[in-house]
């Protein structure tokens, strides 16, 4: 078992990542997980994911870690059976290769869901709170938003990367 105080900047981060992870009952490994690989910490409800460069110095090993607590004090975590660890995590670098409309800022995450809105066709959208849940550690992001097509938009810094997949509306 992992314990984490959330008084130190990289547990904070990780607890980012951790936000997102979804239900402990979904039979999917990578929903309610996090996982580890490369020196990135990922979690994933299979409509958004957070991502997070872990420092150098990070005891993380590869794979599936679950999530046991993860309140404004600490973050705690185990290491996933090994029926789990033999699971593959999805691909993802083709979900952040997006080619689009680079928002550069300093922004809010009304602004930032505002700006987004106005790039986007009309008939799609991504979940205001999902944006909401980006900002709330107060980080600045480039965001990439392709106007023509149906993909993802991934929100950029040095050491965080999420990506939010958009809804289709139905006109009426």
């Amino acid at each position: 078992m992992i314990r984490l105080s959330k008084v130190n900047i990289n547990t904070r981060s990780i607890s980012w990542a951790a936000m997102v992870v979804g239900s402990p009952r979904d039979a999917r490994a990578h929903i309610k997980h996090l996982h580890v690989k490369d020196g990135h910490i990922r979690g994933t409800n299979g409509d958004r994911m957070h991502m997070v460069k872990l420092p150098e110095d990070s005891e993380f090993e590869n794979g599936f870690y679950e999530v046991i607590k993860n309140n404004k004090a600490e973050l705690i975590l185990n290491y996933a059976d090994s029926d789990t660890q033999e699971r593959e995590y999805p691909c993802i670098e083709s979900l952040l290769a997006i080619e689009g409309n680079i928002l550069p800022g300093e922004f809010d995450n009304v602004d930032a869901y505002v700006r987004i809105i106005r790039t986007m066709p009309e008939d799609i959208c991504i979940n205001y709170d999902y944006v909401k849940d980006i900002f709330c550690q107060g980080d600045a992001f480039d965001i990439t938003v392709n106007p023509k097509q149906h993909c993802a938009v991934v929100f950029r810094n040095e050491i965080k990367i999420a990506a939010i997949m958009p809804i289709k509306m139905h006109k009426l």
